[in-house]
């Protein structure tokens, strides 16, 4: 499966230890209206509908609302995914190969832009508290336009911060995120949202 559809695919829970749903859906709109950037490690999973492992990887995050993100896959390959406002941009660093695409037509209601879009998050989904996996608190988010890839996510939250994004598709393959080290609206440099296509790599797509 190719890396760069990893962000489009989504997994719900294997719980273990059920923790009680939270009334609190207030809590997700203001972590989304507070937030302007995040940083953080991350590993994540894709599981088939049968619950198969198709992939693991793991790296680096950098988002900076509204519209810039930086995803750098280090395991099992190396691979990046920039958005700078206005295009979308991967790199396959061992096939040499860049695809831009327009950032509209990628992000519509996506894990991507939920962490690093500017609209309220319930312009674009529902929000009802679950029960889920250990002691965090889980809420389950669905699109309000069923037109798009995502069926649903699940945000996992501890007493601080957003820790898992689990995520199923319109064709039940799901995704598992789980954040560490995450450092929230503190300053990250701009340039860190800019790619340039390496000399000699092949340019897929015309960049707005």
């Amino acid at each position: 499966m190719p890396m760069r559809t990893l962000l489009l695919l989504f997994l719900l829970p294997t719980s273990l230890a059920l923790a009680a749903p939270s009334s609190d859906t207030e809590r997700v709109e203001r972590y989304f209206a507070d937030l302007q950037t995040l940083q953080a490690d991350f590993r994540q999973q894709v599981q088939d509908p049968q619950q198969g492992l198709l992939q693991e990887a793991s790296g680096q995050v950098w988002i900076a609302r509204p519209g810039r993100f930086r995803w750098n896959y280090t395991e099992p390959y190396e691979q990046e995914l920039v958005s700078d406002g206005r295009n979308v941009w991967t790199y396959d660093q061992d096939l040499e190969q860049v695809t831009v695409k327009p950032a509209a037509e990628v992000l519509t209601d996506t894990p991507a832009m939920l962490l690093s879009g500017g609209e309220p998050i319930t312009a674009v989904f529902s929000i009802e508290a679950v029960a889920g996996e250990g002691q965090m608190d889980w809420y389950r988010l669905r699109p309000l336009v069923a037109d798009g890839s995502v069926e649903e996510i699940h945000l996992g939250f501890d007493a601080d911060d957003l820790r898992s994004m689990q995520v199923t598709d319109q064709f039940g393959n799901r995704t598992l995120l789980q954040f560490q080290q995450v450092r929230r609206n503190q300053g990250i440099d701009p340039a860190r949202f800019e790619f340039v296509p390496p000399p000699g790599a092949d340019l897929i797509g015309v960049a707005q």
